[in-house]
């Protein structure tokens, strides 16, 4: 299989202090002259937007009941215009890159839990199979009201994510509202070290048709290395036809999800990228190079799966891989 690199979607914050960086070309029937007081006005306008900005951040170290740091302001101030934007954008500083990246790797200290932002509540994606929350009975879908007694309302995903962390053995309380259900129930969970081990339970379940089974609970670095080891074993074991368990899969990296597709087809389209910008239209093909042999294929999906997830489903079922 041809090899790309390893990309994660990481907002960078550029202050674009001329209108004319946008580099957007248009056919303006006006004449020189006009066009150069448009142009000026829109200059104006930006840079006047940026000195009030500016003004804020002055009243802020001058007049703000604590001192405050230039740096602080400006990462606040970063994540705001995020929060404004969709429940997925969100602004990664060097911690969140570092707590991100031992993520992917697959250990870390906690209760086994991927939550989202949206409209202002934290929501639970899904926890991860055989986690601490797992067990505790969280579920997809829960609402997380409070933490430890503090409301969760308008918090930061930071602010949550560093909220749930913690040293091992240590315990914390979510008060939260099942999915359809309106009263709040308290769930008391222990945090333990989180091993999310990619692939899980490879196995013939049936001897006499060689059916395998194989269930991905995320999509890391090593995911698909993991999955080619799992299936070659269970293609010696004479596996006649396979069922591809996504379950609570919340996803993770792209380019693991795009591999593994591509291990199940030949050729077509994967899943394309498209932006504002031309560099951010992509389109990921498959290749015939390490593709598996065609056996029969089934994909399990339930409403924790997402992302990566959907993605490995979607393009197996446009193409007419699996069995639906």
């Amino acid at each position: 299989m041809k090899q790309r690199p390893s990309f994660f979607v990481v907002f960078i914050i550029l202050l674009l202090l001329n209108a004319n960086a946008f580099g957007q070309a248009k056919v303006i029937e006006k004449p020189l002259t006009e066009v150069k007081e448009d142009v000026k006005e829109e200059s104006k306008s930006v840079y006047e937007e940026f000195e009030e900005f500016l003004r804020i951040v002055k009243e802020l170290q001058d007049k703000y009941v604590d001192e405050l740091k230039l740096n602080t302001i400006l990462t606040n101030a970063y994540r705001g215009m995020l929060s404004g934007l969709d429940p997925y954008s969100q602004y990664f500083g060097t911690e969140e890159l570092e707590d991100l990246k031992i993520e992917t790797e697959g250990e870390f200290e906690g209760l086994g839990i991927e939550v989202i932002i949206k409209e202002g509540l934290l929501i639970v994606i899904t926890p991860i199979l055989d986690s601490p929350a797992f067990k505790a009975g969280i579920l997809v879908g829960d609402r997380i009201i409070r933490i430890d007694g503090a409301s969760t309302e308008n918090m930061s995903i930071r602010e949550a994510v560093k909220k749930l962390r913690g040293k091992l053995g240590t315990k914390i309380t979510l008060t939260v509202v099942h999915e359809g259900d309106t009263a709040p129930v308290d769930i008391t969970i222990e945090r333990a070290k989180i091993y999310v081990n990619s692939i899980r339970g490879a196995r013939i379940v049936d001897d006499e048709y060689k059916i395998g089974y194989l269930a991905v609970s995320n999509f890391q670095e090593n995911t698909v290395k993991d999955m080619d080891i799992a299936v070659q074993d269970l293609l010696k074991n004479g596996m006649k036809s396979m069922v591809l368990d996504l379950r609570f899969n919340p996803g993770g990296l792209l380019n693991a999800a795009v591999d593994m597709a591509d291990k199940f087809l030949e050729k077509g389209i994967i899943v394309s990228t498209r932006g504002r910008d031309k560099t951010q239209n992509y389109v990921y093909q498959a290749h015939k190079k390490g593709t598996y042999p065609r056996f029969p294929l089934v994909i399990l999906v339930n409403n924790g799966s997402a992302s990566a997830s959907e993605i490995v489903a979607g393009a197996l079922k446009d193409h007419k891989r699996v069995y639906c």
